[in-house]
């Protein structure tokens, strides 16, 4: 179950991340060239994915 309930959370927040934040910077009225990724919680911005799940990790994690 917990496996599941894992899987499903990542599934969630990569729509999120690919749908949402978008909309979200439209929102704001923030221009993000496609390909950037902007952290939510500093002006962090990563070219990859992967890079911004580390600033995430290593950031923001406490």
């Amino acid at each position: 179950m917990a496996g599941w309930l894992r899987r499903s959370w990542r599934k969630f927040a990569r729509a999120y991340v690919f749908i949402c934040a978008r909309e979200d910077a439209k929102r704001w009225q923030l221009v993000i060239p496609a390909g950037a990724w902007v952290c939510q919680r500093c002006p962090h911005v990563s070219f990859d994915i992967a890079r911004l799940r580390e600033h995430y990790v290593f950031a923001h994690a406490f």
